[in-house]
């Protein structure tokens, strides 16, 4: 049987979040992600979205429904990968739907795109 809190909970072991860490990317406590996990609350269709972004996956895959990742990542490094999930959460979050230049924060993650994409990986 399908377990949500289950999947939440690999989903951030996976990433390598803690309970704490996720919460702060998300803007949710941590007593809430450990409800989460636990099973004793589901979290809203808006915090799912984010998490679905934050963990690159569908909201099907959230849902047990489906297995497929959402954006194809292969052939990315680790941190191209985390930025660009972090510049989707980024321009997810709604109180940057009405501003008619781009935030700090999402010029910084511009930057580091441009910077991680330029150069090469280190082997």
């Amino acid at each position: 049987m399908y377990d949500f809190g289950q999947r939440i909970q690999y989903l951030r072991k996976a990433s390598g979040y803690t309970q704490a860490q996720l919460a702060k990317k998300l803007r949710k406590s941590k007593s809430a992600i450990c409800r989460y996990e636990s099973g004793e609350k589901l979290p809203s269709l808006e915090t799912l979205t984010d998490i679905s972004i934050l963990f690159n996956v569908t909201l099907d895959y959230l849902a047990g429904q489906d297995k497929r990742r959402a954006i194809p990542l292969d052939g990315l490094t680790p941190s191209q990968a985390r930025i660009l999930r972090a510049l989707l959460l980024e321009f997810r979050n709604k109180s940057s739907y009405h501003q008619a230049k781009l935030t700090q924060r999402q010029l910084d993650l511009i930057n580091e795109i441009i910077s991680e994409f330029l150069n090469p990986p280190r082997t």
